[in-house]
């Protein structure tokens, strides 16, 4: 860059949120995304750095990067949060950052939503070349545990967290032909099953079923409400069944 030329200047969005002032910034070269006096998130090329603002003991955490790491942006079912996910390698996710939008109660919070959603379709395209492949995801239920669903055309795969794990984890992979992968401790148990009225909630638990009603599967999903757990299934049956159609769940 010469001595006299300008760099491009940046687009600049703000959106208030229950979580503060949100301010993203996008550039050629770099995006950043500030969450109140809390949080700021920078990615520049390869590299993304998480800056937790607290006024005494500032924290920040680099990431880097590789060939098969992505930074996604979700949208949540039902309350349509938008959280920055980290996905480190294909078994584990991360969730960074995340914006909770005002309640729709007046005409205020009806103008920042609509502020709030404009920022999110260029956080979405601003994180399109780290998707890698991704071509929608959802977050479904609220607080630290949520299941993020990706999707890779009309493929589904579930992250959930276990019992005493701190990530959540690559749980289940949902085929259009019916075939579903469903990962235990690491190990993956394929099932076959090409109608939705063969997945069903069970308690903590997404149930499998054949047409005479002996069990084929379940995975437990312990961390969201029995109406999320619903929303699941109705998501898979969606994938799985013939006579439906593509899931409309991506979100931007």
């Amino acid at each position: 860059m010469g001595p006299y030329r300008q760099a491009p200047a940046a687009d600049v969005t703000e959106a208030r949120t229950r979580d503060g002032l949100v301010r993203l910034e996008v550039s050629p070269h770099q995006v950043s995304l500030q969450v109140g006096d809390r949080l700021r998130l920078e990615v520049q090329e390869r590299r993304v750095s998480l800056h937790k603002l607290q006024r005494r003991r500032p924290k920040t955490r680099s990431i880097v990067l590789g060939a098969q790491h992505r930074l996604l942006m979700a949208r949540a079912q039902p309350t349509d949060d938008i959280g920055i996910w980290y996905q480190s390698h294909n078994d584990i996710v991360e969730r960074l950052i995340g914006m909770r939008p005002y309640e729709l109660l007046d005409e205020d919070a009806v103008a920042a939503w609509k502020t709030l959603e404009r920022l999110s379709k260029q956080l979405r395209d601003a994180m399109a070349p780290y998707s890698r492949g991704v071509t929608g995801a959802l977050e479904v239920g609220r607080g630290a545990d949520r299941v993020l669903v990706l999707q890779y055309g009309r493929t589904l795969v579930l992250y959930v967290r276990r019992l005493f794990r701190e990530r959540a984890r690559r749980a289940m992979e949902v085929r259009p032909d019916g075939t579903i992968d469903i990962i235990n401790a690491r190990r993956s148990h394929g099932i076959h099953c090409t109608s939705r009225y063969g997945v069903t909630v069970l308690g903590d638990y997404i149930r499998f079923a054949d047409p005479t009603g002996s069990d084929l599967g379940t995975l437990s999903v312990p961390w969201v409400s029995p109406e999320d757990r619903q929303f699941l299934v109705d998501l898979i049956g969606d994938t799985i069944d013939p006579s439906g159609t593509a899931p409309k769940f991506v979100r931007g």
